[in-house]
């Protein structure tokens, strides 16, 4: 019974002294990560959720590319794409203004600072205060990540191209898991 208040201190001490460090390295390195405490991201489930609005599900995924997750990109990034559609990405996309400002506040509103997810925190902790990246690729994590993945790979008939997730992180669709354990690269 004497050794448990000591074990329940000295826990409470460690405990302390590693939000402490962390905190430290947060304060340098990640500003999402610092604002929520590293043990908050920590207990973060690792899965961007899933977009589940009729609409968005309905214009923004199709032949064109697969539907993203609005976590994977901050609200500033979103209100970029939204207000480019009639050149976007080399493609002119024509939708009623109701929708477009629906499909826009849906993307806003669960956007990767909004988002509880910790692959959303490490995203938005590698994209500058003054970047508006209109790629997932505009994030410095997502970048590392995929360093050593060379143009040949991307461009395999099963790949395409570095925006077909889907295509090496298998059940990203039915779960908004990107972690590397799901991840297999095609050999064609």
């Amino acid at each position: 019974m004497r050794y448990r208040k000591y074990a329940i201190v000295l826990g409470y001490i460690i405990l302390l002294i590693s939000n402490a460090i962390s905190n430290t390295y947060a304060a340098d390195n990640y500003k999402y990560e610092r604002n929520l405490g590293f043990f908050t991201v920590l207990m973060m489930p690792s899965e961007v959720p899933l977009t589940n609005d009729k609409e968005t599900k309905q214009y923004c995924g199709g032949d064109c590319h697969w539907l993203y997750p609005p976590g994977l990109l901050p609200s500033k990034s979103w209100r970029a794409i939204m207000t480019k559609l009639n050149t976007h990405f080399g493609e002119k996309v024509e939708l009623p203004i109701y929708l477009t400002q629906k499909i826009e506040k849906y993307l806003v509103d669960h956007a990767a600072e909004v988002t509880y997810s910790s692959t959303s925190v490490k995203i938005l902790d590698g994209i500058a205060d003054d970047q508006t990246p209109l790629r997932v690729f505009g994030s410095k994590i997502i970048k590392r990540k995929h360093h050593k993945i060379t143009k040949d790979v991307y461009d395999r008939q099963s790949i395409k191209n570095s925006t077909n997730c889907p295509a090496c992180h298998i059940g990203v669709k039915n779960t908004g898991n990107f972690d590397e354990d799901n991840a297999e690269i095609p050999e064609r």
